[in-house]
């Protein structure tokens, strides 16, 4: 916002230009003036604020520290929500998913599954890939790795790590590890038990802020406010909200520069 303050300054100042040149010259420039001026506004508050996004801009951008962005992903803080756990008696399991981005033609999008409505947790629900840590897994990137192999079949030699988001915690006690990596396009099939359907969306979607909104429910006699950002595709509108909408919502605003 400052710059677009300043790129505005600079250009009133600049069609300013042209009525001093009017008044010297003994010219009649004012109809060039607003013409400048208003090019000048339109072109530098039009340009973009962010780099354009691609493998070496984000791994530049993601090696900046993001500080604990509680309360934006959804309602109460990190570790308000572990002591909600606690006080309930619950055990917070540890987990993690893919925040995978594939280089396609006209920019990145984010990989993104639609959960199969048996499941007992999270049935139906738009999520990344990812699931809880297993004794086997030697940390938290193996975990998001495997666990987008057993879902989607991702290949993990075609894939690059380039960084972690804050942990969030859900209200079904998992603290997740978002694992960020990026990758060429590749063709996913999808695990029919867990996956009912495997789709993207472009990275752009995220970054404009136009499309996210504020969305609450009761549940457990509780007021409950979460971030959605809802987008249409060929197969319908698609709800992306919860945990899935919360860190998606820390990757934009980091990219952004707004944490």
């Amino acid at each position: 916002m400052r710059l677009k303050r300043l790129l505005y300054f600079v250009a009133n100042h600049l069609g300013e230009l042209w009525h001093t040149l009017a008044h010297t010259c003994g010219a009649d420039l004012t109809l060039f003036r607003l013409i400048f001026s208003n090019f000048s506004y339109f072109a530098l508050t039009s340009l973009p604020l962010t780099p354009p996004w691609t493998r070496s801009t984000l791994q530049q951008r993601l090696a900046v520290p993001i500080q604990q962005s509680d309360p934006i992903t959804g309602d109460g803080t990190h570790l308000e929500r572990l002591e909600a756990h606690r006080l309930q008696g619950r055990s917070v399991r540890a987990a993690a998913v893919l925040v995978l981005l594939i280089e396609e033609r006209d920019g990145l999008h984010v990989v993104l599954t639609q959960r199969t409505d048996h499941l007992s947790d999270h049935a139906g629900q738009i999520s990344f890939p990812g699931g809880r840590k297993d004794d086997g897994d030697v940390d938290l990137i193996a975990t998001a790795l495997r666990e987008a192999q057993e879902e989607i079949g991702a290949n993990a030699s075609e894939i690059e790590i380039i960084g972690e988001l804050p942990r969030y915690v859900t209200i079904t006690a998992y603290e997740i590890s978002p694992i960020v990596a990026i990758s060429a396009p590749q063709v996913f099939t999808a695990d029919p038990f867990e996956v009912a359907a495997v789709f993207s969306v472009p990275l752009s979607h995220f970054l404009n802020e136009k499309n996210w909104k504020r969305d609450s429910f009761f549940r457990d006699g509780l007021h409950r406010e979460f971030w959605a950002v809802p987008y249409v595709d060929d197969s319908g509108e698609r709800n992306i909200w919860g945990a899935t909408a919360g860190m998606l919502r820390v990757l934009a605003l980091h990219l952004r520069g707004d944490l």
